[in-house]
């Protein structure tokens, strides 16, 4: 077919920069394409991006090699492509000196040669993920930290050889980092999270999820620290200052002395004393955290957008109150299995956060209707809320008091509680199917109902609108599932209000109407009710 040569100048830029590759045999005739000797176009130096997020796991050493040719290549991304051998990804990676963005996250072959040659190879890395590769130790990373200054993302996520070693080189040495997950890092202990807040001013994200280690004072109070004299400053960061004197057990050395001798204090002190750029923390299963810690991130960071402190157990009222403050800007919390937290935490939070979008506080046993009823009388931008086993509300009266706008002593909410897309009341065992039909009437957004666990929903009328269970449940929890997503929902909302269409829906009376509809939806929630 022939087109006009101005249109196809003008166009083939738009369709090689970023070549849409979504099979195996698409990479395959995209290979044939570069590798033909005469081009009217210059196809090869126009490619910027390579994304191999559907077909990764069915790359060769053969194919992947012929990318070298894209020599102006900025993005590549390769998740788990587990065929590929170090020794090719070494000479591909060697090839690309322009490189801006790598993903090679969940591949075994990946080790500290290759990624050191990644640090040799391209000066203008930004973002580097790693996340899975467990190969990966403290010598590659560190040489990333001495290689890559303009470095500003890296996932670390599951590479569990690495230690504090490898976090205070990245943080000391990677001032523009603007996100930093470490998720499932278990060696990594408060020496790492006092060189973050000391250093890494610029950063925007932080995940730290299950690390175990991390105990009280992991994070320091930076105005507090900032004041305090040379001898007050050593004391407070543990064995930080011999990570920067290079030796070889720092831990170990911090015990005879807190630092090295002649040290200049301006080492240690912190760059900023507040973090305006961080957005987001995820803290989750840092069990050793207490309520001093997230105090202290609170005052280093005021202007926290998202926050997840699930898991960990050793917080309570105080963390919540601390939390407060960060008022307008808090948008989501997770508080799951965060047990002693109790009601007048959350009313005080309600009152504060007024703009949560999403709030999780499932698993907290002292938590009552008081905390669910004022967090949805409080914020009127609330999507999303998660009570799973917050078995002290008594949820047919809570339903009714809180999406019921003619309930006395409660505001008006009808307008208020259209804004919820995604609700989890899983083992909450006191609903009834009369509230979830009114619960559904009212929040025309709803998108996901959970409600596995509570008996009155075992019914196969009921059933037939559920998602089916995950592959990897067991028997009993394919038995108790219940989650309603999509179109389930409005499946399930048009199933029970069809069978309600006899009863008086001004005053919710069970009055007959002269049709068989009410007898059936009596029955219908009489069996419920008894499961």
């Amino acid at each position: 077919m022939l087109v006009s040569k101005s249109w196809c100048v003008a166009a083939y830029p738009l369709i090689w920069q970023r070549p849409s590759l979504s099979s195996i045999s698409q990479f395959a005739g995209f290979v044939r394409a570069l590798g033909r000797p005469n081009h009217l176009l210059p196809y090869r130096t126009t490619v910027r991006r390579l994304v191999f997020n559907t077909f990764a796991r069915h790359l060769t050493d053969d194919l992947f090699g012929s990318i070298t040719a894209c020599q102006h290549l900025e993005r590549l991304t390769l998740p788990g492509a587990t065929h590929l051998s170090a020794p090719m990804l070494l000479e591909v990676l060697g090839r690309l000196p322009e490189l801006i963005s790598i993903d090679l996250s969940g591949m075994d072959t990946v080790d500290d040669k290759v990624v050191m040659k990644i640090a040799n190879s391209c000066p203008l890395l930004q973002g580097l993920n790693l996340s899975k590769c467990k190969r990966i130790g403290d010598e590659g990373i560190i040489v990333v930290a001495q290689q890559l200054s303009s470095l500003r993302r890296i996932k670390l996520n599951g590479c569990h050889r690495l230690t504090d070693r490898a976090t205070v080189a990245l943080s000391r040495q990677c001032p523009h980092l603007l996100e930093l997950d470490l998720a499932g890092v278990p060696q990594l202990t408060n020496d790492s999270t006092i060189s973050i807040f000391l250093n890494a001013k610029a950063l925007r994200e932080l995940r730290l999820n299950d690390n175990k280690t991390v105990s009280v004072g992991a994070i320091p109070d930076l105005e507090a620290l900032s004041r305090a004299d040379d001898s007050a400053i050593f004391d407070s960061i543990g064995a930080y200052p011999w990570y920067l004197a290079d030796m070889p057990f720092p831990k170990a050395c911090s015990r005879m002395s807190p630092h090295p001798p002649s040290m200049d204090p301006a080492l240690v002190r912190p760059v900023t004393i507040r973090f305006d750029q961080l957005r987001v923390v995820d803290l989750t299963s840092c069990t050793g955290l207490t309520d001093q810690d997230v105090d202290h991130l609170v005052h280093n960071a005021p202007q926290l957008r998202t926050l997840t402190l699930a898991k960990c157990t050793n917080l309570t009222d105080f963390a919540v109150e601390s939390i407060s403050r960060l008022g307008k800007f808090l948008h989501y919390l997770h508080l799951g299995h965060v047990r002693n937290i109790t009601d007048d935490a959350i009313l005080r939070l309600s009152k504060s956060c007024t703009r949560l979008r999403y709030i999780d506080v499932a698993n907290c046993a002292l938590l009552t209707d008081t905390s669910v009823i004022a967090l949805a009388t409080s914020l009127p931008k609330l999507r999303r809320i998660g009570l799973v086993k917050v078995r002290k509300c008594v949820l047919i009266k809570l339903i009714s008091k809180v999406i019921n706008v003619t309930d006395k002593g409660i505001l008006p909410l009808g307008e208020r509680g259209a804004t919820l897309e995604r609700i989890h009341l899983s083992y909450c065992e006191k609903i009834t199917v009369k509230a979830i039909v009114e619960l559904l009437n009212k929040l025309p957004l709803l998108t996901h109902l959970s409600l596995t666990g509570i008996n009155c929903f075992k019914v196969p009328e009921l059933q037939q609108f559920c998602r089916p269970a995950p592959e990897n449940f067991t028997i009993h929890q394919r038995a108790s599932f219940c989650v309603f997503s999509g179109p389930g929902v409005i499946a399930l909302r048009n199933y029970l209000n069809a069978q309600a269409a006899g009863y008086d829906a001004s005053d919710g009376s069970l009055a007959h109407r002269g049709s068989g509809s009410s007898s059936s939806h009596r029955k219908l929630v009489e069996r419920c009710d008894a499961v």
